[in-house]
C-alpha cells in the first residue's frame, strides 16, 4: 500500500467528524447480511454494501473486537467499585475500493455494562486510536487498531461490539458480540503483600506480589532453595546447603515451609510462607483463569478465581550462574517441596506465554517467590 494511500485512508477514518456524512450520497444504507461465516461464529453480523447508483452489491464490511486489556488504575473509587483505563483491540476490514472511497468509516464501539445495562458508545477518531495498522489482503484491507482509554468499571461484566454509522446516523452491528470481566480493583493500598483470596478449595491465600518486590508486577528476589539472601551467582560451588550435613536435609523431606530455611517466611513473619507443591498444582489445576497480559509493559499472567480476585505473576525468569534467562517470556517460582524423581531438586511452578504447570528445577539455581498464608 502506498504511502499517499495509508495517508489518505487515515485521514478518513480517523478525521472527519461529521457522521452524517458517514457513508456518503454515493452509497446506500447497509442491511443486514446474517450469514454465518465458515469459521464459526466470528463474523456473524454482516452488511452487504450497495452502489445508488446500479444498486450492485461491491461487498462487506466487518469488524472484531481481539480483546481487551487494562492499562491502568485511576484510583477514582465510585459507588459500584474503582475506575480504570483499557485498552479495546479491534479488527476492521472491508473492499480496498470502498475503504479509498469513504470519506470517513464512521465507526463506534459500544459497551453495556451487564449488570446494571449502563451504556456508552464510543466514536473511533485519532484522539483514541493509539495505534493502528493496514494489511491488504488481495482485493480486501484489514485495519488493526488499539483504542485506548477506554473508562471502565474494574470487576464487572461489560458486553461490547462494533458498529457503523450510516447517513441517518443509525448504528448497524458489524462484529461479534464480545464479552468480558475487567479485572478485581488493584490492592486497597501500597502496604505489600496482600493476602488475596481466589476462592481455591483449600482456603489458601496468595501474595499480591513476589517475595522482595515493592509492586505486584516487579520480579523481586532470585534464590537458591532454602537460601534467604540474593547472590551475584548461583553455582553449587556456593550454594549454601551443598555440604550433605547441613541441616535442611533432616526436614526437607516434609517441606521447608515455614522453617529457617523458607525465605517467604523469613522475610515476611507472621503466617507467610512458600507454597508446597500440592498448593503449587491446585493454582494451575483448579479451573482458575490465567490470561497472559502486561502490567505496566511487564509481561506475566493474571491469575482470575471465580469470585473475580486476581493476583499478577510477572514473567520473571531465573537466574543460573551469574547470568539472568527467559525474563519477559518465562516464570519460574519456588515450592518448599523436593522432587525425589531427580538428584538435588525440588519443585517450582513454572509457564511460558502458551502453557503453566510444574517441573523441578537444580537446587542451587536462583528462582523467584509467591508467598501463601492459610
Amino acid at each position: 500500500m502506498s504511502t499517499f494511500r495509508l495517508y489518505r485512508l487515515l485521514v478518513r477514518m480517523f478525521c472527519c467528524k461529521n457522521t452524517k456524512q458517514a457513508w456518503g450520497d454515493r452509497w446506500g444504507i447497509p442491511y443486514h447480511w446474517n450469514e454465518k461465516m465458515p469459521n464459526g461464529d466470528i463474523w456473524v453480523h454482516d452488511y452487504k454494501i450497495y452502489r445508488m447508483t446500479d444498486n450492485k452489491n461491491v461487498g462487506y464490511v466487518r469488524g472484531k473486537i481481539n480483546n481487551v486489556r487494562k492499562i491502568n488504575n485511576r484510583g477514582m473509587t465510585r459507588a459500584s467499585g474503582n475506575s480504570s483505563d483499557y485498552q479495546l483491540n479491534i479488527s476492521v476490514f472491508g473492499p480496498t475500493g470502498i475503504l479509498d472511497d469513504f470519506d470517513t468509516m464512521g465507526f463506534s464501539v459500544r459497551l453495556q455494562n451487564t449488570e446494571s445495562k449502563q451504556e456508552m458508545s464510543i466514536p473511533i477518531s485519532s484522539d483514541k486510536v493509539d495505534q493502528y495498522s493496514f494489511i491488504d489482503w488481495g482485493d480486501v484491507t484489514v485495519c488493526e487498531l488499539v483504542l485506548k482509554g477506554v473508562d471502565l468499571q474494574d470487576n464487572c461484566r461489560y458486553a461490547c461490539g462494533l458498529y457503523a454509522i450510516d447517513d441517518n446516523n443509525e448504528m448497524h452491528s458489524i462484529s461479534n458480540v464480545f464479552a468480558f470481566t475487567t479485572q478485581q480493583a488493584g490492592c486497597p493500598d501500597d502496604k505489600h503483600p496482600h493476602a488475596i483470596d481466589l476462592g481455591l478449595p483449600s482456603g489458601t491465600k496468595w501474595a499480591c506480589c513476589n517475595v522482595g518486590a515493592s509492586k505486584p508486577e516487579y520480579f523481586g528476589g532470585y534464590y537458591a532453595w532454602g537460601e534467604t539472601e540474593e547472590k551475584d551467582s548461583y553455582t553449587w560451588g556456593n550454594y549454601k546447603h551443598s555440604n550433605f550435613s547441613s541441616g535442611i536435609y533432616d526436614i526437607c523431606d516434609k517441606g521447608i515451609e515455614g522453617t529457617s530455611y523458607d525465605v517467604a517466611h523469613v522475610k515476611l513473619g507472621g503466617s507467610w510462607k512458600m507454597p508446597n507443591k500440592n498448593q503449587v498444582d491446585e493454582l494451575w489445576m483448579s479451573g482458575l483463569t490465567w490470561t497472559l497480559t502486561q502490567e505496566n509493559e511487564i509481561y506475566g499472567y493474571r491469575i482470575t478465581g471465580n469470585n473475580g480476585n486476581s493476583i499478577f505473576l510477572p514473567a520473571a525468569g531465573a537466574k543460573s550462574y551469574s547470568s539472568y534467562i527467559d525474563i519477559g517470556t518465562h516464570g519460574r517460582y519456588w515450592s518448599s517441596s523436593r522432587d525425589y524423581n531427580y538428584s538435588y531438586s525440588c519443585s517450582y511452578l513454572w509457564f511460558n506465554w502458551r502453557q503453566f504447570g510444574n517441573d523441578s528445577a537444580s537446587m542451587f539455581d536462583g528462582l523467584t517467590v509467591r508467598a501463601v498464608c492459610p
